[in-house]
């Protein structure tokens, strides 16, 4: 594995257990705030987020088995990988409020908060090259 793509697997390690923290803060907040409804919109809100981070590792892993010398197919590879993560937030977002009508506030919460995770480790290593 080389350096980098090493760096950038630790980081989405710590940023899904960031990840997992804060879902289940959240979730906690909302269950007592709002009840078992809260809950489960928090807890699949940040749900959402895990999801997204945990595409992101599958694909850094198939990029590692590619040519390192082709940069299309590197392109390639993460051009679909945002694609499907993309698609994959949208899927479970409609299924979310349209399928299973969770509270919405508690959803957007639990999901922006999920996300963040991504802006903590952005801060956290702006210096590390």
């Amino acid at each position: 594995m080389m350096y980098g793509a090493a760096a950038l697997a630790a980081t989405l390690r710590r940023r899904l257990w960031r990840q997992l923290a804060a879902t289940a803060l959240i979730a906690l907040f909302f269950a007592f705030d709002s009840g078992l409804n809260g809950w489960v919109a928090a807890a699949y809100g940040g749900t959402i987020a895990i999801v997204s981070t945990l595409l992101q590792q599958w694909h850094l892993r198939r990029m590692e088995a590619c040519d390192p010398r082709s940069s299309a197919r590197a392109l390639r590879f993460l051009y679909r990988a945002a694609l499907e993560r993309l698609a994959a937030v949208a899927i479970l977002f409609a299924l979310a409020l349209g399928l299973l009508q969770l509270a919405p506030l508690a959803l957007l919460v639990a999901f922006t908060i999920g996300q963040a995770a991504l802006l903590i480790d952005g801060i956290q290593f702006k210096d590390v090259r």
